[in-house]
């Protein structure tokens, strides 16, 4: 056979499988299934894979539905009105509508599957993008704004938007031939209207229960589509084995409410490149009075910012070992500096989970973010309306120091993280981990074998 080349580029558009005039969990139609068939000439390039839909925010429905905040037209909000006001997360946008997504094959054999999606964001898309870019660019790409005043007013008309998927199969940059693995699906799940949602009222400050019309505060996908290139080749291929290399995400939720907590995971992954952990009061999930997708550090009950809770200590262990570092890092002479000390060892560490900091180009970390600025706020950029507690707290570790795409081996070894702090034993907190891996996809008979 003679060498396959590429001939054309085509563009493509999916559509649901399960075609409705619009999804959202309020409705009973949490869930948007596509199907993309094997071609035997085409491949799919990954890079250019985006799934389209349009969002709506608001409560009512018919004549009685109303947007958020739109006081131009329904007048200034106020407990006689009753008008409904709210708000996304403004670093995660649009996005904190996906609460999973989950790769399949036609044999409803699974590929990939990514919980805790929105969460997982809300520590990534912050972390690698500055209050510059989200104003140039990840406005059109995420409609987020990394400000909550300009998140609420573009809460008033319907959000177009067209984002791309963070899974490993379609980050890899590689051409996908569809027919190896047997046909795709993408099931996308989507997150409760409380998780999505923090609702403000004139009377207490936040209210859960937003009337206008016939309920609280609720969002709807409509004109969903998944768009792509095809790459058209000269010839048909055969379907081949092959191991396809890519890194993914797997996520895990524990609960942390002692003073000395170590939880052990269990990872099965052979190959982790690195770790991190991301931090919410257990009774701001799925809660309207707050915002679910916050990062904040530990709270002690009542969870405000005042109760903030100091990390003294922090190890990483495998197998009862203290690994990658084969020390702790301890805070304490840092944080017994008083009122603008901060976890830098820790901080660092966290960054460097998500993305190497060398690589990092920019970021909305910052004295701001933290809490920690000297001096006036107004000389700062305030990505997120300046309030203290609106911190990107975390904590990781990452295995791959050399940046060369190797991991550690945890298929049968423990995952332990020790955490010496100041919580109070009564106030839980959940901790979301992620954990960026080297997986492969082994293909054979279009028939597909994950490899962790």
């Amino acid at each position: 056979m003679s060498k396959v080349k590429v001939k054309s580029i085509e563009k493509a558009e999916a559509y649901p499988i399960n075609s409705m005039s619009s999804f959202s969990f309020r409705n009973g139609a949490p869930v948007i299934n596509f199907e993309l068939a094997p071609t035997p000439n085409k491949l799919i390039d990954t890079s250019t894979l985006r799934l389209n839909f349009r969002l709506v925010c608001g409560t009512g429905s018919g004549d009685d539905f109303r947007f958020f905040n739109n006081q131009e037209t329904y007048g200034a909000r106020s407990a006689a009105t009753g008008l409904a006001t709210g708000n996304l997360n403004s670093r995660v946008g649009p996005v904190s509508v996906l609460d999973s997504v989950k790769l399949t094959n036609f044999k409803n054999e699974v590929i990939e599957e990514i919980r805790n999606y929105s969460r997982l964001n809300a520590s990534v898309i912050p972390m690698l993008n500055s209050f510059q870019r989200f104003k140039n660019s990840l406005s059109n790409v995420y409609y987020t704004f990394g400000n909550k005043v300009a998140q609420q007013l573009r809460s008033n008309a319907p959000m177009n938007c067209s984002i791309p998927i963070r899974a490993g199969l379609f980050q890899s940059g590689q051409p996908l031939n569809i027919q190896n693995l047997g046909g795709l699906k993408i099931d996308l799940n989507l997150s409760p209207d409380s998780f999505v949602f923090n609702c403000l009222d004139s009377d207490n400050g936040m209210t859960g229960n937003n009337n206008s019309g016939d309920g609280a505060s609720y969002y709807q996908l409509s004109e969903v589509s998944l768009s792509f290139n095809y790459l058209v080749l000269d010839q048909n291929i055969p379907p081949s084995n092959e191991v396809i290399p890519y890194s993914a995400y797997n996520s895990y939720l524990q609960v942390i409410h002692s003073s000395d907590n170590q939880n052990t995971l269990n990872l099965a992954l052979s190959s982790v490149r690195s770790a991190f952990q991301n931090f919410i009061a257990s009774n701001r999930i799925n809660n309207y009075l707050v915002d679910s997708l916050q990062t904040p550090s530990l709270r002690n009950a009542p969870y405000a910012v005042a109760n903030a809770v100091q990390i003294k200590e922090l190890s990483h262990i495998r197998n009862g070992v203290k690994y990658p570092k084969q020390y702790s890092i301890d805070e304490r002479a840092v944080l017994d500096q008083g009122l603008y000390a901060h976890p830098t060892h820790l901080l660092r560490d966290y960054v460097n989970s998500v993305r190497s900091i060398n690589l990092i180009k920019s970021s909305l970390v910052s004295p701001e973010t933290q809490a920690t600025h000297s001096v006036s706020a107004t000389d700062y950029d305030k990505p997120d309306g300046g309030e203290t507690g609106d911190e990107l707290f975390g904590q990781g570790t990452r295995y791959d120091m050399l940046n060369m795409g190797s991991g550690a081996e945890f298929l049968n070894s423990n995952y332990t993280v020790r955490i010496l702090s100041t919580l109070d034993g009564g106030s839980p907190n959940n901790a979301y981990t992620f954990c960026l891996s080297n997986q492969g996809l082994g293909v054979k008979n279009m028939n597909v074998n994950p490899i962790s």
